[in-house]
């Protein structure tokens, strides 16, 4: 089966999906600033300093940024077992 998702815009988005969302907002709109994105080692301080919101994960765990915009790829994410 094919599942295709779709947004409302007047759908209510959590703190997080709205740091999310201005983030690739961003992307999308200023390559130069994907692409620092991607090839930084702190995308969390480049987040917070783009969003003005503070980003906590997990001590001991790192975030990677992976650019999955090319059109002709359908991409799989498996998350670690503890986010389930």
């Amino acid at each position: 089966e094919y599942y295709k998702i779709n947004f409302k815009r007047n759908m209510r988005l959590s703190k997080e999906q709205k740091v999310i969302a201005k983030v690739i907002k961003k992307c999308w709109s200023e390559p130069p600033f994907k692409t620092e994105l991607v090839n930084t080692r702190d995308p969390i301080s480049l987040i917070e300093n783009v969003t003005g919101v503070h980003i906590a994960i997990p001590e001991g765990t790192k975030m990677e940024v992976v650019d999955q915009t090319n059109p002709q790829v359908v991409y799989f994410n498996i998350p670690s077992k503890y986010i389930l």
